[in-house]
């Protein structure tokens, strides 16, 4: 059985006192152009969820549209059902990602969203974020960038890559995004199933994880239940399409060849 919706119930104190002015992702977020001024008038209108856990939904598909959500702490996923009951990823969100923009055209929600571990997210009234993006037009440009990078996950999810070229591009992504946020790009934990992986893929599972073993055979990428430590980033970057560079809008710094997992700065 589905467990409930917890995205309208009520945030805990501690997470409702830290502001988008403390975020540490607010530069990858839909304020990121604002002023410190304005910044500070944009999250008077943010809300938190309340602690979401693994598999609580934030939305449901056909729900009146009436919010965007930020990823705030943890993980999401997207999935729609199909008629035969099955379950089809159509991305995962990072924190700083934005969550609900499909429902813009539709005035409903397009698809399902659940935590895939211990979530918060941040809930931006539409209605708000229009009449503020009028005082500050920044905000529409960053609209822009996001629905434009939305293209090219659509674009990857179209693209008639082969399997390893799937693996490698998701596995490649998900290093930069975690970069982005302040963490080693050659050492982290996948915050989804291999399961999922293939699920999005639009791959068997068992496909999947014979690509890990081969890629770790070949020194590029070894996986270990969900522990990733990438060996080699220029090969595994070779093997990804360079126009197909997905969910990240920073380029990889030039000298970057080694890492651990930690946090920077």
């Amino acid at each position: 059985m589905p467990r409930k919706n917890h995205g309208t119930a009520s945030p805990s104190p501690r997470l409702e006192t830290r502001s988008c002015e403390q975020c540490t992702v607010r530069d990858i977020c839909l304020p990121a152009l604002l002023s410190p001024e304005q910044l500070a008038e944009f999250s008077k209108v943010v809300k938190r969820t309340e602690v979401l856990h693994k598999g609580d939904y934030l939305y449901r598909v056909n729900e009146p549209f009436s919010d965007l959500f930020a990823v705030f702490t943890g993980f999401f996923k997207a999935f729609v059902v199909d008629r035969h009951g099955s379950e089809q990823i159509t991305g995962f969100y990072f924190t700083g990602e934005i969550m609900g923009l499909h429902a813009l055209a539709h005035r409903s929600y397009q698809y399902h969203v659940v935590a895939l571990n211990t979530s918060v997210a941040c809930r931006i009234p539409y209605s708000e974020y229009k009449r503020l993006a009028a005082k500050f037009p920044s905000l529409y440009t960053r609209l822009h960038d996001i629905f434009s990078h939305e293209l090219i996950r659509a674009r990857f999810s179209a693209a008639n890559l082969t399997a390893t070229q799937k693996v490698a591009t998701m596995l490649y992504g998900i290093s930069r995004r975690f970069q982005e946020r302040g963490y080693s790009p050659f050492e982290y934990l996948l915050p989804m199933p291999n399961t999922d992986i293939a699920n999005r893929l639009r791959l068997a599972s068992e496909t999947v994880s014979r690509i890990f073993t081969r890629l770790a055979k070949q020194k590029i990428v070894t996986v270990d239940d969900r522990r990733v430590k990438i060996l080699d980033m220029e090969r595994l970057a070779d093997l990804s399409p360079h126009n197909l560079y997905l969910l990240d809008h920073r380029p990889m710094p030039d000298n970057v060849n080694n890492g651990s997992m930690t946090r920077h700065g």
